[in-house]
């Protein structure tokens, strides 16, 4: 290998797409990675796991959200917000629904006000996204939580609307991040 693949390949190993605010996503052939993953729905399946923060006055707690097409027919699913791709539940250990910041509520609130993209997942190909959840939810204080991401889309083989829910990570906050 030469010194401009191996620079090429370093980039593209270390680079952290999109900002820190969410990634607009895209597909991608699968890759096989080590990641849990929900129980499959429609051929599909959602995984999502915490990316590294910045060490800064205030954490971010960045969701990579991986949804995989295994089955044998292109799925679309509309995309209509930046934040609220997918629906999450993030929860506190005795299972009480973590608030929305007031940012998180204005970007729920503008769901229905943007045309939806739609997005297609061949099969094979995974969709790609990242999302800023300490923008979007109340995690500032200690404690632990639990995330979830879920996505809903028309199965192709039954048409029905079916729900893809990922794998549950834990949080675990020791300090109170703060707020910018």
């Amino acid at each position: 290998m030469g010194v401009i693949e191996v620079l090429v390949a370093a980039a593209l190993l270390f680079a952290v797409p999109g900002s820190t605010a969410q990634q607009q996503g895209g597909t991608k052939t699968m890759t096989e990675d080590k990641r849990d993953w929900g129980e499959p729905m429609g051929g599909c399946r959602v995984s999502i796991v915490w990316l590294p923060s910045s060490e800064t006055e205030f954490r971010s707690y960045i969701l990579d959200i991986v949804f995989r097409n295994d089955g044998t027919s292109a799925v679309q699913f509309p995309r209509s917000s930046m934040w609220f791709d997918y629906d999450f539940s993030v929860r506190t250990d005795d299972g009480v629904e973590v608030p929305l910041t007031e940012f998180g509520e204005q970007q729920r609130e503008n769901l229905g006000a943007a045309a939806a993209a739609v997005m297609e997942v061949q099969p094979g190909e995974e969709y790609r996204s990242t999302v800023e959840l300490s923008l979007l939810y109340e995690l500032d204080r200690p404690g632990t939580y639990s995330v979830q991401a879920s996505k809903t889309f028309r199965d192709p083989k039954t048409h029905q609307f079916v729900t893809a829910v990922s794998n549950r990570l834990p949080l675990k906050i020791t300090t109170s991040p703060g707020r910018p």
